[in-house]
């Protein structure tokens, strides 16, 4: 079999500038608002975990609170801790915010956090996110189940906030409005893990 170079077609500097523009500015009204650039407010950086099983989302969350608060532990494992699990492979089953609060306090956390039914107010996602300490939430989909998030980071000037997603698909990091994420089409917020500590 004989393999050919593809042809590269050569532009000017000119002509790919003028495209790079068009693309950019073509890009930047396709943007959702969930991927707009972040306020840089009271931004606590994470590095938001995926799920690993299709039931880790709590897993997954925990264990990027648990990093960003310099613990490292495998998912696996703290699903183990969390269940109290035995076994060598953690089962791929829904956990509450109670198990994630459980294993935070194994792994050694002061305070593991307050288990909240319900949401907290923005003043208290500011103060908690601005003092470097993300809040693990429960929301409940719509369409039935629920899942987990982590907001890391609030904007004043609009009263917005962060939050990360572990879902495979879909945006890692999102911003909106404290309202829109207490309650929208798609989610209402139902249950909070607050004040943890290392």
């Amino acid at each position: 079999m004989v393999t050919r170079r593809p042809v590269v077609p050569v532009f000017s500097r000119r002509v790919c500038a003028a495209g790079a523009a068009s693309v950019a500015a073509w890009l930047a009204i396709q943007t959702p608002a969930s991927a707009v650039p972040s306020p840089s407010d009271r931004q606590n950086p994470i590095a938001m975990q995926v799920q690993e099983k299709s039931q880790w989302c709590w897993v997954a969350s925990g264990t990027t609170i648990a990093a960003r608060h310099g613990v490292t532990v495998a998912q696996n494992e703290f699903c183990r801790i969390a269940h109290d699990e035995r076994r060598r492979e953690c089962a791929d089953r829904p956990g509450t915010l109670d198990d994630v609060r459980h294993a935070f306090g194994k792994l050694g956390f002061s305070d593991p956090g307050k288990y909240v039914k319900g949401r907290i107010g923005y003043a208290a996602v500011r103060e908690q996110t601005g003092s470097g300490r993300p809040v693990q939430t429960r929301v409940g989909w719509a369409s039935g189940g629920g899942h987990t998030h982590v907001l890391y980071g609030s904007d004043l000037g609009r009263k917005w906030v962060a939050w990360g997603d572990p879902l495979p698909t879909g945006n890692r990091y999102n911003w909106s409005t404290y309202d829109f994420y207490a309650g929208n089409k798609s989610f209402t917020w139902t249950h909070t893990l607050t004040g943890i500590r290392r």
